[in-house]
């Protein structure tokens, strides 16, 4: 299930056949390496179409406080996620297609979140939250692959449904009530300037503070609307390395062990030698071949 904003089906497409090589060779890391790859127990929302916003909310905020997300939820999810939930998050490129944002692979033996790496900060902090929705609420509520095109009225009302429930859930995920609570008092909550800076501090979006605040009835609309104009500064090096650390050290003791050669690798990846041999440097790690 894909994450896109006007994405044309040729964009999807190309990039779903990326991601197929790269879901395949993490299966198979994983059923090497990985011992809960094995785990026959799975974490799931307790949600379904009929909950209301509210209980999206509520659902987030609950979640925030049993993964110990801490006074930065966005800086500790990916990670939470990883150790406690058992779902792989992969940071992809998507080449040319940047209205691909992120995407849910929901497999029979496990689920795994791919991120567009070169999206600003708070957008990959809010497309993990709102993938994470998906990935712990498939069963219940399967998401849409994007194709509005082919959707009737009533497929298209329920995918908006399942899709504003989700977003509800990660605003709350990012942004708990109490944690807000804290923060705003030190705040101006009419001063746009100063609620884009609240945003920096919580790394999540301009826009996706605006709408939580808003939802919560502590700023107006006009507020609201001045902040979603706003853009957030980017601190320095916060472009992620690709895939993830525990992918990595997966696919080096491949290479190392001589289960998987090194052009192999480099073509699931859709990489030269040269390109697999800087993945490597970018985590530390001497290129094991």
């Amino acid at each position: 299930s894909w994450r896109a904003e006007n994405a044309p089906e040729e964009a999807i497409k190309e990039v779903s056949e990326q991601a197929d090589r790269l879901v395949a060779l993490l299966r198979w890391l994983r059923r090497l390496y990985d011992r809960e790859a094995g785990n026959p127990l799975k974490c799931v929302l307790r949600l379904s179409e009929l909950s209301t916003f509210e209980d999206a909310q509520a659902a987030g905020e609950r979640l925030a406080e049993q993964l110990d997300l801490g006074d930065v939820p966005a800086a500790k999810l990916r990670e939470k996620i990883q150790e406690q939930l058992d779902i792989p998050v992969l940071y992809v490129d998507t080449g040319n297609h940047r209205d691909v944002s992120g995407a849910t692979v929901h497999l029979a033996d496990f689920a795994c979140i791919l991120i567009n790496r070169r999206e600003p900060t708070g957008r990959r902090a809010f497309d993990l939250a709102h993938e994470l929705f998906h990935a712990l609420t498939w069963e219940a509520m399967p998401p849409k692959r994007i194709d509005s095109s082919t959707l009737d009225s009533r497929g298209a009302s329920r995918k908006r449904r399942i899709e504003q429930l989700a977003n509800n859930f990660a605003t709350a995920l990012l942004m708990p009530r109490a944690l807000l609570e804290a923060r705003i008092k030190r705040t101006d909550r009419s001063n746009p300037e100063q609620l884009c800076a609240l945003a920096a501090e919580l790394s999540v979006s301009p826009s996706a503070l605006a709408w939580r605040l808003y939802n919560l009835n502590w700023i107006k609309s006009s507020t609201r609307k001045a902040l979603q104009t706003m853009k957030s500064v980017e601190p320095p090096g916060a472009l992620p390395p690709p895939y993830s650390e525990p992918f990595i050290s997966m696919l080096s003791r491949a290479l190392c062990e001589g289960r998987l050669s090194p052009r192999k690798a480099a073509k699931l990846l859709g990489l030269n030698l040269d390109e697999l041999d800087e993945l490597f440097r970018q985590y530390g790690v001497e290129a094991p071949y």
